[in-house]
């Protein structure tokens, strides 16, 4: 019987794990740039010297669905969307880059470059950082120009790059901080291909009908492995009642 309860103790194990997922993704259903994190599940045999005798169910960390959320159209010139595939670079907490399709930036009052999460956008030259101007640009290939706030004529000057990347997606894993990464701490190279719309934002890519939907199924599964692990115990019971006869 004690098998029986551990199989059922893993699936449990399991499905709050995944229950813990669903409701990540349900909760930035409207955080701008998020993408959904999948669950995955693997089967573990218990291996003896004889036969195999049961298989638990393993809870795998979650992949990333790169698949890009809908645009919506702001009309500020610092929301920046990616079209298609790639990424905004980024600086973490620690001071390492680390990639996002977060693109609601914002200019703090030094100027510098930040994203709606406040972490420091990178361009191909370092931090971005943009003195006071009348007007800022940002092209669709990345490119920063502005208008000095002192100027008396309305010429642009060029300041910097978006540095945009377009590693493979199999290559950057999400961490804890919500942020992209490349394996072993490697640095992903600029892609000049990668093209923004200014004036946008991109959406979640969350499904927030199909991440309730996979809720209520995943509790109604738990309360099934619940009731079979109380009758397990009861079955247990009553074959040690048996036994005292």
């Amino acid at each position: 019987m004690d098998r029986m309860l551990y199989l059922l103790g893993s699936n449990a194990d399991r499905l709050v794990y995944a229950q813990s997922i669903s409701a990540n993704n349900l909760a930035n259903v409207n955080t701008v740039g998020f993408k959904a994190d999948l669950n995955q599940v693997a089967s573990s045999s218990y291996e003896t010297e004889m036969l195999n005798t049961r298989v638990y169910a393993v809870a795998l960390p979650p992949v990333t669905d790169f698949n890009p959320g809908a645009l919506m159209r702001t009309d500020n010139p610092l929301d920046i969307a990616i079209n298609n595939k790639g990424f905004f670079s980024v600086l973490n907490s620690q001071g390492k880059e680390a990639y996002t399709r977060v693109g609601n930036m914002y200019q703090t009052k030094e100027g510098m470059l930040m994203t709606g999460n406040h972490l420091p956008v990178l361009g191909e030259g370092g931090p971005i950082s943009i003195p006071q101007a009348k007007k800022i640009d940002i092209a669709q290939d990345g490119t920063i120009s502005y208008i000095p706030l002192t100027s008396s004529e309305n010429v642009s000057i060029k300041l910097d790059r978006l540095k945009l990347v377009m590693p493979e997606a199999g290559q950057l894993s999400k961490r804890s901080d919500g942020l992209l990464y490349m394996p072993d701490n490697q640095l992903a190279d600029v892609n000049t291909e990668v093209q923004v719309s200014s004036g946008f934002l991109e959406s979640s890519n969350v499904n927030a009908i199909s991440e309730m939907t996979n809720i209520i199924q995943l509790a109604r599964q738990f309360e099934i492995s619940m009731k079979l692990i109380q009758t397990a115990e009861t079955m247990e019971d009553n074959s040690a009642h048996i036994l005292q006869l």
